[in-house]
C-alpha cells in the first residue's frame, strides 16, 4: 500500500507507531526519479523520533483523550529541537487540538532543518496529496 500510494502520489511514506515520548517507523516507502531514492536521510525502519515534534506524533498524540493527553505531557519532556519546535504544553495542546479539528498535520522544520511532513488522520482522503504537496511547497523554508 505504501509502495502504491508513492508511486500514485510521488511523495514518500512511512508508517508508526507510538511508543513512549517517540513515534517508531515500521514500514517505509519513497519514490524513485531518475533511478534515485528520495526519503529524508537517515529515515529508515526502527528509526525513533520525537512525537511532539513530528507530525506522525501529532496526529497520534491527538487522538488521545484529555486525560491521557495530560498524563502523556506530565510524564514526557517537549525538548526544543530546532527554533521552529513547538515546546510549551499548553501551545501543543492548542496545536493538537487543530489536529484533531482538521484531521492532518503539517510539521515543518521542528524535528531537524530542512525537513517537512504532512501526516493524515483516519479521516483524510489520499487523493488529497496534491493540495498537501502544494502546501508543503509554500511553507517550505530551505
Amino acid at each position: 500500500m505504501l509502495h502504491r500510494l508513492a508511486a500514485q502520489t510521488g511523495l514518500s511514506y512511512s508508517c508508526v507507531v507510538r511508543e513512549g515520548r517517540e513515534v517508531v517507523i515500521v514500514a517505509r516507502s519513497a519514490v524513485h526519479e531518475k533511478g534515485e531514492r528520495l526519503m529524508a536521510h537517515g529515515l529508515h525502519l526502527g528509526t525513533r523520533l520525537p512525537a511532539h515534534a513530528t507530525s506522525t506524533g501529532r496526529v497520534l498524540l491527538a487522538s488521545l483523550s484529555a486525560s491521557e493527553l495530560d498524563d502523556w505531557l506530565d510524564t514526557y519532556d517537549l525538548p526544543k529541537l530546532t527554533a521552529h519546535t513547538v515546546s510549551d504544553r499548553s501551545a501543543l495542546k492548542t496545536l493538537l487540538g487543530e489536529v484533531r479539528r482538521l484531521d492532518y498535520c503539517m510539521a515543518l522544520e521542528e524535528h531537524e532543518l530542512a525537513i517537512q511532513a504532512v501526516r493524515g488522520g483516519q479521516n483524510v482522503d489520499s487523493s488529497d496529496a496534491e493540495s498537501q504537496r502544494e502546501a508543503l511547497d509554500r511553507k517550505s523554508v530551505v
